[in-house]
């Protein structure tokens, strides 16, 4: 199974989308790296990001590009 989530930063407003294989891992969440480069933050880690959606690629149909 192949999983798109979309996220956004609760920090920064930052908004991306990543791939996944397993549901379990996108419920891990992920961390923003636009924090994570700001200058000023040299010893902050992220805090982690939860999905607010996702959808489950297999159930689409498949589109010829």
């Amino acid at each position: 199974m192949k999983y798109e989530a979309h996220y956004l930063c609760d920090v920064c407003g930052h908004e991306w989308k990543t791939y996944y294989n397993k549901i379990s891992s996108l419920e891990q969440g992920d961390i923003c790296e636009n924090c994570m480069g700001r200058p000023l933050q040299k010893d902050y880690r992220g805090c982690v990001v939860e999905p607010y959606f996702y959808r489950n690629l297999d159930n689409e149909p498949q589109r010829d590009t």
